[in-house]
């Protein structure tokens, strides 16, 4: 077999027209042209970058959560009770200290022949009045008011001395 021998390059047989560096760039392509994309591939990577930022920085929009209904409490049950005046208790000086118990903040109507009044009993439900009383017998009646229309009435004589 024969060996073939390749041409070496040596500094005196390069051609100066193929030198890259000293040559103005010509041929398909001109500088107008690379010069446009150029900056047409940097309109488009600036352009990518305002909108990963502006993505970045704006909301997600996420599903609102889950609203859970819970089962309203049932009411309390609507009671009224008298502590004072006991039934049939002698009234001395027609006045009667009317005190009792009910639901808190409910409306309780104090009445007599003679006298109303309202009162709202307070947090823990309590509730107290003085009526004047002017008759020597008389009923007492007192009503309790919930919330949801509900009433609770109490009445009693009442006997003057």
């Amino acid at each position: 077999m024969e060996e073939q021998s390749v041409p070496v390059a040596t500094p005196s047989n390069i051609s100066p027209t193929l030198s890259p560096i000293t040559e103005p760039v010509s041929g398909k392509f001109g500088i107008k042209t690379a010069v446009i994309m150029v900056a047409l591939v940097g309109l488009v990577s600036t352009g990518g970058a305002v909108y990963y930022l502006t993505q970045a920085k704006s909301p997600r929009k996420t599903q609102p959560p889950a609203v859970v209904q819970l089962p309203s409490p049932t009411p309390p049950v609507l009671f009224l009770t008298l502590q004072s005046p006991q039934e049939e208790t002698p009234i001395v000086d027609g006045e009667l200290l009317v005190r009792g118990k009910t639901l808190p903040a409910t409306t309780v109507a104090i009445a007599t022949g003679t006298d109303d009044t309202i009162v709202e009993s307070d947090a823990s439900g309590e509730f107290a009045d003085t009526i004047i009383l002017n008759g020597s017998e008389d009923t007492l009646t007192v009503t309790a008011f919930s919330d949801t229309g509900e009433d609770q009435t109490i009445s009693q004589p009442i006997i003057q001395q």
